[in-house]
């Protein structure tokens, strides 16, 4: 079965452009919210995809709406992408830039979005004039933007969507079994970790209980959780 795109976890929702010279950036007070009216749970799979829409869609009405202003390209691609930070209420900054469609950014916007959806502008600005102790946020690696500490965790992951995909395209596990190693430890799993963030897995499998194995797949896991079977059949 080549090149099935299993989804398997969180997608998200998927420029560069920028604020007139009659529209002057706001820069608003910390602490005055604007409210959503879209409840967002912490505890949502989607909300940081659901906070970077509600971040960016803040800016856009702070700017004086999208004929006159657009953030940059990251906040409207794979929310995991998009320049944010978890903080420890639940909450989730995310700091961007923005301003006239079609001209060179302008305007820099830290919007922190809460667990309950208000968001609060903390600033909206010149990207020049940050307050002290202010400053854009660095993109964080692959890992803790998708919520683990450590690359082992982020291997571990993506290795048991790949053996789980491969069990369910052979017949579940009464039918079928994947090879030791995709059981084992994940740093000694078949992967190859690609320039974009996506790990490929390659690893055989076949009937339970013993019997050589008789297929082999290769199953490509996407830093959103989507599963790319490149191949799955015989033996090559």
């Amino acid at each position: 079965m080549r090149h099935l795109l299993v989804l398997l976890g969180i997608t998200s929702c998927v420029g560069m452009g920028f604020i007139s010279s009659a529209v002057q950036a706001q820069e608003v007070s910390p602490g005055v919210p604007v409210q959503s009216p879209v409840g967002s749970p912490a505890e949502d799979p989607f909300f940081l995809s659901r906070a970077k829409n509600l971040a960016r869609q803040a800016a856009i009405n702070a700017n004086g709406g999208l004929n006159s202003y657009r953030a940059e390209d990251v906040m409207y691609g794979p929310a995991v992408k998009s320049p944010f930070q978890r903080n420890a209420d639940g909450s989730i900054t995310f700091s961007f830039v923005g301003g006239t469609p079609g001209q060179v950014p302008t305007i820099r916007t830290v919007a922190v979005v809460m667990p309950d959806a208000t968001v609060n502008l903390t600033y909206n600005g010149p990207i020049s004039d940050l307050p002290p102790g202010t400053s854009p946020i660095s993109q964080p690696s692959l890992p803790e933007r998708l919520g683990f500490v450590d690359e082992d965790m982020f291997l571990a992951r993506a290795r048991n969507i790949a053996r789980q995909t491969a069990i369910t395209l052979n017949g579940g596990l009464s039918q079928y079994r994947p090879e030791a190693n995709m059981f084992g430890p994940s740093s000694g799993s078949p992967h190859v970790i690609n320039p974009d963030g996506s790990i490929t897995f390659t690893f055989r499998g076949g009937a339970p209980g013993g019997a050589p194995p008789t297929i082999e797949s290769v199953v490509i896991v996407t830093p959103d959780n989507m599963a790319n079977v490149t191949y799955n059949g015989p033996l090559r």
